[in-house]
């Protein structure tokens, strides 16, 4: 179901029960629409950024963290990345296309684990992995391991 035919229900289910909840639910499907009105939409990092700084339920300072999550995904992984990203089906996909405030706290921890290891030996075997769609689940094992890792030695 599209963002259109969302709202479109969420129209008729409010007109229904008259809660908030259901026009909140309503509202939010509208606002995100006006910012991904395509699937195209997605692969634009300033999009993402866009978007950070409306997200419901989130205080302004992790709507900042988002924001500068996504910031730091686009110079690490590179403006053309989500492009090329979708065309290949690439597993972080998922997480930019699901709005869930979970997968937007994910990709704050992810950016921001990133951003603890950019400075260590094997960083960029790391990325190369991430990148990879066929090797993103091992380079998200190896970013945690590593994260914990260095969190040990830095007690």
């Amino acid at each position: 179901m599209n963002h259109s035919q969302h709202a479109i229900n969420k129209t008729k289910e409010f007109k229904r029960d008259k809660s908030y909840k259901t026009y909140r639910i309503w509202s939010d499907a509208v606002v995100n629409e006006i910012i991904f009105k395509k699937l195209e939409d997605y692969y634009d990092w300033d999009k993402l950024i866009q978007h950070s700084q409306i997200l419901e339920g989130f205080t302004p300072f992790e709507k900042e963290k988002c924001k500068r999550a996504f910031q730091f995904l686009k110079e690490e992984l590179g403006e053309e990345f989500l492009k090329v990203a979708f065309s290949e089906g690439h597993p972080i996909c998922y997480y930019i296309t699901n709005l869930a405030p979970w997968t937007r706290k994910w990709i704050i921890w992810f950016a921001e684990a990133l951003e603890e290891l950019k400075n260590q030996e094997n960083y960029s075997s790391l990325l190369k992995r991430i990148k990879d769609k066929t090797k993103f689940e091992e380079g998200v094992s190896i970013l945690e391991i590593g994260l914990n890792s260095l969190k040990l030695v830095l007690r």
